[in-house]
């Protein structure tokens, strides 16, 4: 038996130009059609983290945030589809929440996406007080790779903010975090990547008002969080979303990283300690 239902959709998209290809990668929620009610029934422990295509699978991990994202960063450089967890700190468990991965081309773009099985999803959040949702960028060349071998669709099913001043906003941010994460490009969050992390933290909160729900994306690079402050929950709470950053924001240089200080909205960004040869680099004499 089928019904509708909500389902999140991550994406990461490769959009051509004359200037070559960019990275832009998000979620957002969308209405899905026919979801069933036996999706993910079948539940395996695996002894670490891999991308699972097969819908009828949820498989979970024992291991700490840590361990986690250096399996994460493994997967980035393997596979063009993506996938996305919640990780669970009071039991250092890591869930798999992803379904529907797959890779599609437009005219213009290519692009990486997973749906989120939003029902488990909010089973978790009523049962924890802490919740990290995650999902990984792949690299660009793997997604180019298989995305050409795709039919061309006539829809990218990108995220459109509404109205004259969001569209300003959304752009004002975007050229912001373009600027700062201009040397690990694929570990900026998108617009998609923030209205899906607004819009899951305020649902989250409606079912447990103590909730700590962070967002959380994995590249090669590293590792990046993103999550509302108190303020910004009761900005967004009824989902009305026409700004990000502010033009107040601060940007904080760490050790490791940095950290976006902003009324509504903090990011902080953790490089991982070693760099990965893109698979361009590997392919020089």
């Amino acid at each position: 038996m089928n019904k509708y239902k909500k389902k999140l959709l991550l994406h990461s998209t490769i959009i051509l130009g004359s200037i070559g290809a960019i990275i832009h990668s998000g979620n957002y929620l969308i209405n899905e059609y026919q979801r069933h009610k036996e999706i993910q029934k079948d539940q395996r422990t695996l002894d670490s983290l891999i991308v699972n295509l097969d819908d009828n699978i949820r498989t979970k991990v024992s291991a700490d945030e840590k361990t986690g994202f250096k399996q994460l960063r493994k997967l980035t450089t393997k596979s063009a589809y993506e996938d996305s967890w919640c990780y669970i700190p009071q039991e250092n468990m890591w869930i798999e929440t992803g379904i529907e991965s797959e890779v599609k081309r437009t005219k213009d773009t290519y692009i990486s996406t997973v749906g989120i099985h939003s029902d488990f999803l909010y089973t978790l959040v009523k049962e924890y007080g802490e919740l990290l949702d995650v999902h990984i960028h792949p690299d660009s060349e793997l997604i180019e790779k298989q995305a050409l071998s795709q039919k061309i669709e006539s829809r990218d099913g990108l995220y459109k903010p509404k109205g004259s001043k969001a569209k300003r906003e959304f752009e004002y941010t975007n050229q912001v975090l373009k600027r700062i994460f201009i040397k690990s490009y694929g570990s900026k969050p998108s617009d998609n990547d923030f209205v899906s992390m607004i819009q899951q933290t305020i649902r989250s909160l409606k079912r447990n008002p103590n909730i700590n729900f962070k967002s959380a994306l994995c590249s090669r690079d590293g590792v990046t969080k993103y999550y509302l402050t108190k303020i910004g929950q009761e900005r967004y709470k009824d989902e009305k979303i026409d700004i990000l950053l502010t033009k107040d924001y601060e940007l904080i240089e760490l050790q490791d990283g940095f950290k976006i200080v902003d009324k509504y909205i903090h990011i902080e960004y953790t490089p991982f300690e070693d760099k990965i040869k893109t698979h361009q680099e590997l392919a020089m004499p």
